[in-house]
């Protein structure tokens, strides 16, 4: 189908998924990257990163955040730009030192394990 939704959330311009200067659109970053988490489960990739953007943008430190923008990027087929973004998370994690350790621990295997498995086509946790 010329105009398959699925198909075109790929090249999709995500500049109009949103109006992020409205009145109406003063969402916190928490709603965003719940939001962008939604749309991520519809396999709504380029929505789930336009909201993956926003949370970045009001909290430039958020990790989760930037883990998940390499999900959705992953996931849409634009593979070295994950591993980009997963490299980049895992740069963010690593400055979270007094935070909670195992989820800073758990964040940075799971990327690693993106990353390889992007290069490699496999996982490799252990390394």
């Amino acid at each position: 189908m010329a105009n398959d939704p699925e198909k075109n959330s790929q090249t999709a311009d995500i500049s109009n998924t949103t109006d992020f200067n409205s009145p109406a659109s003063s969402q916190t970053a928490e709603q965003y990257f719940e939001s962008g988490w939604r749309h991520y489960s519809k396999k709504e990739y380029y929505r789930a990163e336009a909201d993956y953007q926003k949370t970045l943008e009001i909290a430039p430190g958020n990790a989760d955040a930037m883990y998940a923008m390499g999900m959705a990027v992953a996931a849409s087929g634009r593979s070295d730009e994950a591993v980009t973004i997963f490299e980049k998370a895992i740069e963010m994690l690593q400055q979270l030192k007094d935070e909670d350790w195992v989820r800073i621990n758990m964040l940075t295997r799971l990327a690693r394990g993106h990353i390889n498995r992007i290069k490699t086509g496999d996982w490799h946790l252990e390394k």
